[in-house]
């Protein structure tokens, strides 16, 4: 066995004919009797025949086995996963990461021209040991994933809802009638017309109130 998850598990194979060494990843009894993990586990075979790029795991055949479980053969990996090469090494050298980012992008730009967007690459990045190159990325388990009309129509949503109104966001309301007075209104005697300073008389000085004669 290579790995175990939460829906199946992954198996090392051989195909006899050919001598080749193979990754046979088998769905769980129970997921495979559930329809929306059987469509997504179909998905990520036709995903990698369609987006066809070195950097995407090859798919080489899709069945249903005696008992009702669904299996996937891949091309096997010799290699391990950039997490775990990360928890290991802690931190990586910009010379290292550059090309490993430079390969995931090109993997990347090949499934976006066949209008396939992968969402969840954090356990799913595998660096393989090849004739000519140590760390070649691999990148695995298109089962989930949108289509990019999906992701374009959630991007101009959240785009009308947010961005697309900037006066309902940057202007400030009208102000209230009792407001809109009391701004108008003098705010000392200076301010005041010249006919209304009966009406607005200054207070009596510190001094003026002192020179009083108390009751």
């Amino acid at each position: 066995m290579l790995g175990k998850g939460g829906m199946g598990e992954v198996y090392e194979g051989e195909n006899e004919r050919i001598r080749r060494r193979v990754a046979i990843k088998v769905l769980h009894s129970e997921a495979s009797q559930q329809a929306d993990l059987v469509q997504r586990f179909e998905r990520e075979a036709q995903a990698a025949g369609r987006i066809g790029s070195p950097h995407i795991v090859e798919v080489l055949d899709l069945g249903c086995l005696v008992a009702g479980e669904r299996f996937m053969v891949m091309e096997y990996l010799d290699g391990e996963s950039l997490g775990a090469r990360i928890k290991s090494r802690q931190r990586l050298s910009p010379h290292e990461l550059a090309p490993i980012l430079h390969a995931l992008l090109e993997g990347l730009a090949s499934a976006h021209d066949a209008h396939i967007i992968h969402r969840d690459l954090k356990h799913n990045v595998f660096l393989v040991k090849t004739k000519t190159q140590n760390d070649f990325v691999k990148i695995l388990d298109f089962g989930v994933l949108f289509g990019t009309l999906f992701i374009a129509v959630c991007a101009l949503l959240v785009y009308t809802f947010f961005f697309d109104q900037p006066t309902a966001v940057v202007a400030a309301p009208p102000p209230l009638p009792s407001q809109a007075a009391a701004s108008a209104a003098p705010k000392n005697v200076a301010d005041a017309a010249p006919g209304n300073s009966a009406d607005a008389a200054p207070f009596p000085s510190a001094k003026s109130a002192s020179d009083s004669t108390p009751m």
